[in-house]
């Protein structure tokens, strides 16, 4: 994929992945207590920063140094700490209930065994868990030391506020990221105290989670290595440099393609585990008539699908407003635009109002497996539905009309061979040939299997079984494996 942001200027927050790792291993330096900052702000790297979502202006940043202040003063909002919860059961995260993320961990706790589970995550999980389930709250942490914390933060902001400041200037960034990314390391920092305290009372065997870099569970990973608690991380989407340097002790992937980018990514050969995708089964089930009608409310021809992403505003409207344009110009064809769970339907209210006949379909309005079945070809620019669509044998085609670093759209081009649109234009040839040669849209899929069967070992259960078997050798050879991983951090 092409190198430079065209069309998005440093103010919308794009910056390249690159840059992402050298910034977060600058923060290393001073450390807060024996590790790095810079490991704790994954998830301000990968949806502010990569996907062009920061906006800094002048009220971001008089907000941003009132919270940092109030959180230098008072510490982070927490709840009713745990008090008889198990010891020794396997502490599992929920990030989200949205399918992608709670279809990981729900079927490895079934596989674990739901008694020897207690899962930490928001107050809307705890209905849908089996009732044998210990739950916790993310808000209901112990409370922090705050003497504790200000003595070992302190010495630190100075290096760091240089560190940013430098950064700033480089990468031509708004004066409002500074003040962002220091609210993050109070914030942050602060959890992995009040995480430690956790550890000490629930004393899992094993913490496990869909995805070690979120913002949530970072300071989790920090805080069980400190306790000597093994880690373990799942891979929720395309594995890729976004997804390390890793936190967690072992990551657990789907494949041996995804096993071969952790190791390109320097991620050492005893950590990486090739489990399978419990999310998700081989095949795909036919959609019934009745839901197929409710969805599209018209019968057509062929169904074209795109999936979104969440990148930049104004890139990802552009994408849908060519795929629409595209559709639109074939005849007896739907068009369909399901959106990123991170996304509303209002976002791309000026494509729909030119595009009366496409559908958006919020993500939550069908399921994934709903989608593909209903679809005909699927399109897509940067989604991991993308690598779903292939693992299911559906022809998928790769929307690469923006610059930028996409390392999911590189994937599907350079290694599964899928057709490739530059510009509405030549998206319009390519599904107009697929929409009428049959034979064609059957060797854009025998064209990808290769790679496709490299994607995933196992499915649904027995890929659940296999993460589970996993956590539980960690949990017997507890401390063994422990003094190498993430030696980077301390």
């Amino acid at each position: 994929m092409r190198s430079s942001p065209s069309g998005v200027p440093n103010c919308a927050g794009w910056v390249d992945a690159d840059a992402l790792l050298e910034l977060e291993t600058a923060l290393g330096v001073p450390k807060f207590r024996g590790y790095s900052i810079g490991s704790l702000l994954g998830d301000f790297y990968t949806v502010s920063m990569f996907n062009g979502h920061a906006r800094w202006s002048a009220a971001s940043m008089l907000a941003h140094c009132a919270r940092w202040c109030y959180r230098c003063a008072h510490g982070i909002t927490t709840g009713i700490p745990p008090s008889n919860t198990g010891r020794d059961k396997y502490l599992i995260t929920s990030i989200d209930i949205r399918p992608t993320l709670a279809g990981l961990v729900f079927p490895v706790i079934e596989a674990l065994g739901p008694d020897n589970c207690v899962v930490i995550g928001q107050p809307g999980v705890q209905a849908l868990l089996p009732r044998r389930v210990e739950f916790l709250s993310w808000d209901a942490l112990p409370r922090v030391d705050m003497s504790e914390w200000r003595s070992a933060y302190f010495p630190g902001v100075a290096e760091w506020l240089r560190t940013l400041s430098a950064f700033r200037k480089l990468r031509r960034l708004p004066y409002g990221f500074i003040p962002e990314l220091l609210d993050w390391t109070a914030s942050q920092t602060q959890r992995v105290l009040a995480y430690e305290r956790l550890l000490e009372i629930v004393r899992p065997a094993t913490v496990l989670t869909e995805f070690d870099r979120n913002h949530l569970v970072a300071p989790l990973m920090i805080a069980a290595r400190v306790k000597r608690v093994p880690t373990i991380t799942l891979v929720h989407g395309v594995a890729n440099r976004l997804y390390t340097p890793l936190l967690a002790d072992v990551v657990c992937c789907w494949g041996e393609s995804d096993r071969a980018t952790f190791a390109n990514c320097g991620v050492e050969a005893g950590r990486i585990v090739v489990t399978g995708q419990p999310r998700i089964q081989r095949e795909v089930a036919p959609i019934n008539a009745e839901r197929k009608s409710e969805i599209l409310g018209r019968s057509t021809k062929c169904t074209l699908l795109f999936a979104s992403s969440p990148i930049a505003t104004g890139l990802k409207l552009k994408l849908a407003g060519e795929f629409c344009e595209a559709v639109s110009a074939l005849p007896n064809t739907a068009a369909i635009i399901r959106l990123h769970p991170s996304e509303c339907v209002s976002e791309y209210r000026h494509v729909s109002d030119a595009h009366p006949a496409a559908i958006f379909l919020p993500n939550n309005a069908c399921t994934l497996d709903e989608a593909l079945s209903l679809a005909d070809v699927i399109v897509v620019h940067n989604s991991s539905v993308g690598i779903d669509a292939l693992i299911r044998q559906r022809p998928t085609v790769v929307l690469d009309s923006v610059a930028g670093e996409w390392p999911n759209a590189a994937a599907l081009v350079q290694h599964a061979h899928c057709p490739v649109a530059k510009d509405g234009a030549e998206l319009q040839r390519v599904l107009a040939a697929l929409v009428a040669d049959d034979a064609l849209r059957a060797a854009v899929i025998e064209w990808a299997a290769p790679y496709a069967r490299g994607l995933c070992v196992a499915y649904g259960s027995e890929a659940a079984a296999r993460i589970a078997d996993t956590a539980k050798r960690m949990a017997a050879n507890s401390g063994r494996h422990l003094e190498s991983a993430h030696a980077s951090l301390f």
